[in-house]
């Protein structure tokens, strides 16, 4: 389970696995993480506020490889964490 709620704020729109991984970005501290698929790098933080970047690239008519950088505006919210 991921350890951030993330809501998107501003931006078109994020998967279920964009915010898996910001998540799993923001609990590490850094300020950027990588896959296979995507890039995304944190640009500025304000209290639970985040602006983002996210590199994809992507196939355009011609087959040709174009990159992609979205931006995005996310808040992320700690979870609390369940005792047993």
């Amino acid at each position: 389970m991921a350890a951030y709620a993330i809501s998107l704020l501003k931006g078109y729109h994020l998967t279920a696995t964009e915010k898996r991984h910001i998540s799993e970005v923001l609990e590490s501290g850094q300020k950027c993480g990588a896959t296979t698929k995507m890039r995304l790098e944190i640009l500025s933080q304000h209290e639970q506020t985040y602006e983002i970047a996210i590199h994809t690239r992507e196939r355009d008519s011609l087959n040709r490889l174009v990159p992609r950088r979205s931006l995005v505006t996310v808040k992320a919210v700690p979870r609390l964490v369940k005792s047993k």
